[in-house]
């Protein structure tokens, strides 16, 4: 028994159950790629919902997960979607496509989303600012001799470098479940020295966290 027949059966089953609630479709059937071995995606969306989670499951032997996010739950997010490189529920419904949707409330987020992408684009180099002034800060906070602490530390940091770099070189990007798993791979073809930063210091090893200091490479932060 095929996906697509599979998808027909939940989504109408969903509609069946819930008729105000609006459905989309995302991931590999969403854009045609997928395999055998892929799952469904489904977007769950209710006006009674406020907040955001998942449901996963196996229906005659297809993974199923059904993402359930609401308007309010991405203005919660609003500063996540706005200065990170990646954001699962972004991508998950600008990437969604529209099966039922009477009440437009897909659209709406799928906007929403949209606006926030292009107010990254148009005031990335405040936003760089603020994250590079975060990394100082932290940076000069960071005086612990715990070992789980710097490590925090220096992971919080290169997510903000990672995000930096998407700010500057695509800030209105929708990135890939790929690239949100794996920056490292646009890092290492658009900002080579970022790469090499980041491979000195990753994984973390005990002189990781002093390497920022040196002021090389706090030249190269303040570069990237």
């Amino acid at each position: 028994m095929n996906h697509l027949f599979l998808l027909h059966e939940i989504v109408e089953y969903l509609h069946f159950q819930f008729p105000r609630a609006s459905i989309g479709i995302s991931g590999s059937i969403a854009n045609n790629t997928f395999k055998e071995s892929s799952d469904i995606d489904l977007l769950f969306v209710n006006e009674a919902i406020l907040n955001a989670y998942s449901i996963s499951f196996y229906y005659k032997g297809i993974s199923v997960s059904i993402f359930v996010f609401s308007l309010s739950f991405l203005s919660q997010n609003y500063n996540r979607i706005l200065y990170g490189f990646h954001n699962m529920p972004s991508t998950f419904i600008l990437q969604s496509n529209i099966i039922y949707d009477n009440t437009k409330i897909i659209s709406v987020m799928k906007r929403y989303v949209f606006d926030i992408l292009q107010q990254r684009k148009i005031l990335r180099h405040l936003l760089i600012e603020e994250l590079k002034k975060g990394i100082s800060n932290r940076l000069e906070t960071t005086n612990s001799n715990a070992l789980y602490k710097k490590k925090k530390s220096l992971y919080w940091v290169c997510k903000k470098m990672i995000d930096i770099f998407f700010l500057q070189n695509f800030p209105d990007k929708v990135t890939t479940k790929k690239e949100g798993r794996e920056p490292f791979i646009l890092l290492k073809e658009y900002s080579p020295n970022l790469f090499l930063l980041m491979s000195d210091i990753l994984p973390y090893k005990e002189n990781s966290l002093d390497l920022f200091f040196k002021e090389s490479l706090i030249k190269k932060i303040k570069e990237v």
